[in-house]
């Protein structure tokens, strides 16, 4: 018989027949229920008296120690060593352990011990002495394998006499642990160590004490068995043995909750149930002393395992009535139309093996009608978007949750913003279950790219049941978040500027494009004017098959998704036979590659630059001369592929011009058998030495026939190298040193300078930069780069060079405002090619450029200058410029113009060139025709006084005559043509004459 009560000025206590255990009442078929009133006082409390409690799921082995050390759950019985006694324990009789060598060992054959994603440990545990180290006290132990320091789990008597728990992580053997407060000696306690797969947890009686987060750990297992007291073989070098008693040693294979570790503890003496092995079942909600309104609504929900079966079904009950059978999860029930009072809610589980286990009771009121919740919506605002849909997210609120269910009713309605065109029109309901406090509504926004002000709607609410009205009404704000559209970016990435190819060559064209706030609709790429194609999708790459030999400019243009467009910078290249042309690889995109090429051209070398990544040899097996520059980086750098290339074009007859500041350290990169290769073209040992900077690099000028340090281009003096240089010293002596700083060989040619030619392939190594550093050295190092190439490549010796630079002005007078043309030539009458010819031209300050063109190289202006780079020009060849000026004042203007070259010239006298014009102020010439009688006419010319006018006659427009030469003396001047009328169509045409 149980009794549960509750004080109404007496203590009012229901009676139920049936067994009672410390979670409420496991009824009887038909309970026998009634009503004692008491006298009792009002501080009294009601008694309840409590049996077993069902154990929680998850056991995976106990060892209470009644009578032996057998598993009384799971059939994993222990063996009692060296003669382990049992005691009077916390819940009947316990195992003591002498603190020597007494222990319980349980097998773990069937590896059901390797616990690694969740467990928990409990156990009753009196310590008799003070704690040293949880390896010398161990409770309960699990360890891997014997002999070695390796555990999978583990709960232990330690320092300063507190509990501690822990696993042994197999990743890095190291042991993850917690330890409990401190705890007395001479007395029970219970003590829980869990692990749920990311938190470490220690309770002592029924509290928490600590929590430390380890995360997802995989723990050491094997095949050694559990111990309880006991660890003597795990090698960890300590006694070993717990000095006390143990009882009711239990493992889990899941984290039990707080609220399981609570009960057991409070359960005491009494302990779990060690028969039938109910399942275990809880009422979660409705909470204990939870209060509804009548008439209510009451959901009602419970969770329940099973410990030797699955659960078939959940009973709900109140009192001893029953409500509902839930026979599937999750275990839910809801209880309608409730009146006022108090009622005790139970729920009874059974398991397929029959076995029936009842929760405690949960005790809730229903009082009278409560007063109604107030419905709220709040307003929001939100970004249109450019497409597509966003959703407007609004809160639907009560003023607090109700035991009823309420409902509301919405629509949207139209402010400035459109249904259809701004969003969609939305209309439904709400539902609030009983609890429930907060909803939301979403309605679609239509995203458009259209500039405009903000736009709003609205949403009201209606219709409310079992609630109020606070606030019915919702103000949408849609934010036009819709700019002017920007322009689409573009850029051609490959070919790069300069780039050179022979005829015949199918050459890719590759742009980058990208629109800031669009998309790109298509690229249209150009050849000059003429349109080559027009790629829809990235990447927008396009083939141009076939190209025939000539100087083109390629170009790219971007159409966004509103037809905005925007052209890329043109891409100069050059497709021609590349039978005596240069190849520079590159490290990467820098500047001084295309201050490379320039050099090169000025020598009448074409070249192509080619990136270090995707390097292949058949690229590069046209070319006489193949030059790498690291550019001052090692990483990323150099690398095997590169080298067997380099390698391979060399023993195939192609020069190597070795560029960089990490040209020795580079082996670092390479692999052994490439070392080697790289170490015979460099001809430099390997090192990391570096200078301090700021160092002098000296040049040997002993051989007077050194055509790199003396050569066509100018003599190489010492110079200033800012960078810190590598300090390598030549690795062979078939190379000649040919510049040092500090002791390391900077300047290194192969084959040496004194030696035969024998015309076998080239190498120049020059461990500095060309284009960086010190401005003062650069004359120097480009004078130096200039020099190599020639001989490396083999250029012809040759002083006999001759360019005349001559020119003539469209007019020798010319109006105010109006054009004059400077046609320009070079022309070269010497014996060897002009290398770096540059022509200068300098305008005069009274007329406006125009427009230039060039027939070969590329020309610019800035100010008053006007440059033309035309490189190279053969023996007896010529280059034509224009240039267009605009006259602006009267007066005289002179255009200067000069040429020069790379080397010296035979003379310089035919270099330059002056051209002289007179600008004037006048009226146009007019003529008018009158007829003074028959068969006579009279032209009347107008024009400016004191000009002098030619009148000229033609037939026929093609041949002309002069029929006068005179001086204008007034606005308007008479002439007569006496032959006229003789002739049947006669044109005239009056012409100033300028001084």
């Amino acid at each position: 018989m149980i009794r549960q009560c509750r004080w109404i000025g007496l203590w009012e206590c229901l009676f139920i027949l049936g067994c009672l255990d410390h979670r409420g009442v496991q009824m009887l078929a038909d309970p026998l229920i009634f009503n004692l009133r008491s006298s009792l006082s009002s501080t009294a409390q009601p008694s309840l008296s409590f049996d077993c409690l069902p154990s929680p799921c998850g056991l995976v082995g106990w060892w209470p120690g009644d009578a032996s050390a057998d598993d009384l759950f799971g059939g994993n019985h222990g063996v009692q060593l060296h003669g382990t006694n049992l005691v009077s324990g916390k819940v009947g009789r316990a195992f003591f352990f002498n603190g020597s060598d007494d222990g319980v060992e349980i097998s773990n054959a069937n590896r059901v011990f390797d616990l690694v994603n969740a467990w928990t440990i409990e156990a009753w545990v009196m310590p008799l002495t003070d704690g040293f180290d949880y390896r010398n006290g161990p409770i309960v132990w699990k360890i891997a394998r014997n002999g070695l320091n390796e555990d999978t789990f583990f709960l232990g008597w330690h320092d300063q006499n507190t509990f501690l728990v822990g696993l042994e992580r197999a990743s890095d053997g190291e042991d993850l642990l917690l330890a409990s407060l401190s705890h007395e000696t001479n007395r029970f306690h219970h003590v829980v160590g869990s692990y749920d797969g990311a938190d470490l947890k220690i309770y002592v009686n029924g509290a928490l004490e600590n929590s430390r987060n380890i995360g997802r750990v995989r723990a050491y297992t094997g095949s050694a068995p559990l111990r309880i007291g006991n660890n003597l073989d795990s090698n960890h070098g300590f006694a070993g043995v717990f000095q006390g008693a143990i009882d009711e040693v239990a493992i889990y294979n899941r984290a039990l909750t707080p609220l399981e570790v609570a009960r057991i503890f409070e359960v005491g003496k009494d302990g779990k149930c060690k028969t039938g092995f109910p399942p275990n079942v809880d009422i979660r909600s409705p909470a204990n002393s939870a209060t509804f309104a009548a008439p209510a609504t009451v959901p009602i929900s419970a969770e329940a395992c099973g410990l030797r079966g699955a659960i078939t079904n959940v009973v709900f009950f109140q009192g001893s009535i029953k409500l509902a059978e839930a026979t599937g999860s999750p275990h839910t029930f809801i209880w309608t139309n409730v009146m006022p009072g108090t009622y005790a809610l139970t729920a009874r589980a059974t398991d397929d093996q029959g076995a029936t286990g009842v929760s405690s009771s949960v005790l809730i009121t229903v009082t009278g009608v409560e007063p109604p919740p107030a419905i709220s919506i709040n307003d929001v605002s939100l970004a249109e978007g450019h497409a597509g849909i966003t959703n407007a997210i609004l809160n639907v609120s009560l003023s607090k949750a109700s035991s009823r269910v309420v409902t509301i009713e919405y629509s949207t309605a139209n402010g400035t913003a459109i249904a259809g065109a701004d969003y969609i029109a939305t209309a439904g309901r709400i539902i609030f279950v009983p609890g429930d406090r907060n909803k939301v509504i979403v309605i679609p926004v239509l995203g458009d790219d259209f500039v405009e002000t903000n736009e709003t709607f609205f949403i009201q609410l209606q219709n409310p049941i079992n609630a109020t009205m606070a606030r019915d009404t919702a103000l949408v704000t849609i934010v036009n978040d819709d700019a002017p559209n920007l322009p689409p970016t573009i850029s051609i990435s490959a070919p790069v500027n300069h780039a050179a190819f022979p005829p015949g060559t199918n050459i890719s064209i590759l742009a980058t494009a990208l629109d800031p706030d669009g998309t790109i609709s298509r690229v249209d790429f150009y050849v000059g004017s003429r349109r080559l194609g027009t790629v829809t999708n990235s990447p927008y790459s396009l083939t141009w098959t076939n190209v025939s030999a000539g100087d083109y400019a390629l170009a790219a243009v971007a159409v966004d998704n509103l037809n905005l467009t925007n052209a890329s910078t043109p891409v100069h290249i050059v497709v021609t036979d590349f039978s005596a042309e240069v190849a520079i690889v590159r490290n990467f995109p820098d500047l001084e590659i295309a201050q490379l090429q320039d050099y090169l051209f000025e020598i009448g070398l074409s070249s192509r630059v080619f990136d270090r990544q995707g390097l292949t040899y058949e690229a590069l097996e046209r070319f006489k001369l193949l030059i790498w520059d690291d550019l001052g980086v090692r990483s990323p750098g150099l690398g095997d592929n590169e080298v067997g290339i380099f390698h391979r074009a060399f023993t195939n007859g192609s020069s190597l011009y070795l560029i960089g500041e990490n040209l020795a350290s580079a082996t670092t990169n390479l692999s052994e058998s490439q070392r080697l290769k790289w170490t015979q073209l460099t001809h430099l040992d390997p090192t990391d030495r570096k200078g301090g900077g700021n160092d002098l690099v000296t040049l040997s000028q002993e051989d007077a026939s050194n055509r790199i340090v003396k050569g066509r281009f100018g003599v190489v003096e010492d110079f200033l190298y800012s960078n810190r240089l590598e300090l390598a010293t030549v690795a062979s002596g078939d190379a000649q040193v040919l510049g040092q700083s500090r002791g390391g060989d900077i300047l290194v040619a192969s084959p040496r300078l004194d030696e035969a030619d024998l015309g076998g392939a080239r190498t120049f190594t020059q461990n500095c930069r060309v284009t960086t550093g010190s401005e003062a050295s650069l004359q120097q190092r480009k004078e130096l780069f200039q020099n190599a190439v020639c001989w490396l490549i083999r250029c012809p010796t040759c002083n006999a060079i001759d360019v005349a630079l001559d020119g003539t002005a469209s007019t020798s007078a010319a109006p105010v405002d109006d054009q004059i043309i400077y046609s320009l030539v070079v022309r070269h009458s010497g014996e060897c090619e002009a290398t770096g010819v540059v022509v200068t031209n300098r305008l005069s300050p009274n007329a406006h450029f125009v427009s230039a063109d060039s027939a070969q190289g590329l020309w610019s202006q800035s100010g008053d200058l006007v440059v033309f780079t035309l490189g190279h020009i053969a023996n007896g060849s010529e280059a034509r410029m224009n240039i267009v000026v605009q006259t602006t004042v009267t007066g005289t203007i002179t255009n200067l113009a000069r040429v020069r070259v790379n080397g010296p010239e035979v003379t310089l006298e035919n270099n330059s060139i002056e051209l002289i014009s007179v600008v004037v102020k006048t009226l146009p010439p007019a003529l008018n025709i009158l007829s003074t009688s028959p068969g006579r006419y009279q032209l009347r010319l107008t024009g400016s006084p004191g000009q002098r006018y030619a009148i000229e006659a033609s037939p026929s427009m093609d041949n002309w005559t002069t029929l006068t030469n005179i001086l204008n003396v007034g606005e308007t001047l008479p002439i007569d043509d006496s032959v006229a009328g003789q002739i049947r169509q006669r044109f005239y045409r009056a012409r100033l004459l300028l001084p």
